[in-house]
C-alpha cells in the first residue's frame, strides 16, 4: 500500500495501516475493508436467526393490523360535524342544570340566614321585654 501523505510504499498488514515513515494512518481500500471483517461472525448473514422480539413484533402487527376496526376513528370534517353539534347540545343542557342547582343552593342559604337572623332578633327582643 502507498501512504497517502508521504507516498511511501509499505505492507498494510504488517504495520496495521500506519505508515512507518510519517506515522499517518491509511484507511484500507473498500475491498480490503470488507475482507478484514469477512471472518468475523457478527457480519455473517447465513443461518441468521431473528432475535426473539422480532417474531413477537410481527405477530402483533398481523393480529392488530388485520382487525377490521381501525385503532382510532379517522378525523374528518364530515364525521365531526354531527358529533360536535350533539356535543354542544349536551354541554348546554349540563350547564343549565348546574346553573339551576347553583341558584337553588344560593336561595336555600339565603333563606336559612334570614331564618337564623329572625330567630336571633326574636331572642334579643324577648329578653328586653
Amino acid at each position: 500500500m502507498q501512504c497517502k501523505r508521504c507516498k511511501t510504499f509499505f505492507k498494510y498488514d504488517k504495520y496495521d495501516g500506519i505508515c512507518p515513515q510519517c506515522a499517518y494512518f491509511n484507511r484500507p481500500p473498500g475491498m480490503e475493508e470488507v475482507d478484514l471483517f469477512e471472518d468475523d461472525k457478527r457480519f455473517q448473514t447465513e443461518n441468521y436467526v431473528l432475535p426473539q422480539m422480532e417474531g413477537i413484533h410481527m405477530e402483533l402487527h398481523k393480529k392488530y393490523d388485520s382487525d377490521k376496526k381501525p385503532h382510532k376513528k379517522k378525523k374528518t370534517a364530515k364525521n365531526n360535524a354531527g358529533h360536535f353539534s350533539d356535543y354542544l347540545e349536551i354541554k348546554s343542557k349540563e350547564n343549565m342544570e348546574t346553573k339551576k342547582d347553583a341558584a337553588n343552593s344560593r336561595v336555600r342559604i339565603i333563606v336559612c340566614l334570614i331564618v337564623a337572623i329572625i330567630a336571633i332578633l326574636f331572642q334579643i327582643f324577648e329578653n328586653m321585654m
